[in-house]
């Protein structure tokens, strides 16, 4: 039986191109902080090059050891 994204840890993504809306499941990383993996935004997007957060690039965490 799926999970229903209420009940797991998900960042809700918007394409800025399409306005298209992705939840991506979260991890937990080594200081207990939830991150979300760049292949994971790849993905659910294609062609995704970076991600904002309003006018603030965010840095990518590229792999499960967490690291940039």
């Amino acid at each position: 039986m799926a999970t229903s994204p209420d009940q797991q840890h998900v960042q809700t993504f918007r394409s800025s191109l399409t306005d298209e809306v992705v939840n991506i499941p979260t991890f937990l990383d080594k200081t207990g902080l939830r991150i979300v993996l760049w292949s994971d935004i790849q993905a659910g997007f294609k062609n995704a090059e970076s991600v904002r957060n309003d006018m603030c690039l965010v840095p990518f965490i590229k792999d499960k050891n967490f690291e940039q």
